[in-house]
């Protein structure tokens, strides 16, 4: 059974509320395509229960370390800027500015003739993103730390998908994925004043940026953010370990 294009579009429309600032909409789509993601992710497994292989036993390696080797496949997903949110930071332990982007793919991907099993992980972690994403922003604007505990929740489930299921992903994607969330968890931790939290989420994007995949997405100008906090709380960390003149 092939991925639907009703999922994709529900997933678009979400990002298309997010870009006109209507977040409970973009999380009433976004809520749609899980359930739909989850009916054909059901009725897929009865199909092939006789056929269904168990998955490789996870890497005991720290999942930062394991996007070095090599992953085959198509690399779909794109990010969105919500340009109503540019350039949003948050005063604490380490000053993170938020990756004001939310994830979508092409209807044209050949993602959409692959079987919904296949991709699951993968489109499971984009919608839990992006509903992170529409709490984020509601919290920006509004002020409200329920939203952003909300957001700190969804990112904190997409992360767990992606942890359990990294092998079915592209590396670029995998890559994104984990750099768009350690960096708004960072923002998050930053903001709530979570110092270990956020030196944790720290030392992912140190890890991570080290990886070619990272370099190929700093050629693009909308993946400065990753960047910028790095280079800003590392000084900082710099400037607190420096002996006293």
């Amino acid at each position: 059974m092939s991925v639907p294009a009703a999922i994709i579009d529900l997933n678009n429309r979400a990002v298309s509320s997010l870009l006109q600032g209507d977040s409970d909409a973009a999380v009433s789509s976004l809520t749609a395509a899980m359930s739909s993601l989850q009916n054909l992710r059901d009725v897929e497994l009865e199909e092939q229960k006789q056929q269904q292989q168990q998955a490789p036993p996870l890497s005991q390696h720290w999942l930062a370390e394991k996007i070095l080797e090599s992953l085959s496949g198509e690399s779909p997903m794109c990010s969105i800027p919500l340009s109503f949110t540019n350039s949003e930071s948050a005063d604490g332990p380490g000053t993170f500015t938020l990756f004001n982007h939310a994830l979508t793919i092409s209807n044209s991907s050949s993602l959409m003739v692959s079987s919904v099993a296949k991709n699951y992980d993968r489109l499971l972690a984009m919608i839990l993103y992006n509903m992170g994403m529409a709490f984020h922003t509601q919290a920006v604007r509004s002020g409200r730390s329920e939203e952003l505990r909300g957001a700190l929740q969804l990112y904190e489930m997409s992360f767990s998908v992606v942890e359990n299921a990294w092998v079915r992903f592209d590396v670029d994607d995998l890559t994104l994925f984990l750099m768009a969330l350690m960096n708004n968890l960072g923002h998050i931790h930053s903001s709530l004043y979570n110092a270990p939290q956020t030196q944790i989420c720290i030392e992912w994007l140190t890890a991570l940026a080290g990886h070619p995949a990272f370099l190929r997405l700093m050629q693009r100008d909308q993946y400065a953010p990753f960047s910028l906090n790095l280079l800003v709380v590392l000084k900082q960390q710099q400037h607190h370990c420096s002996p006293a003149a």
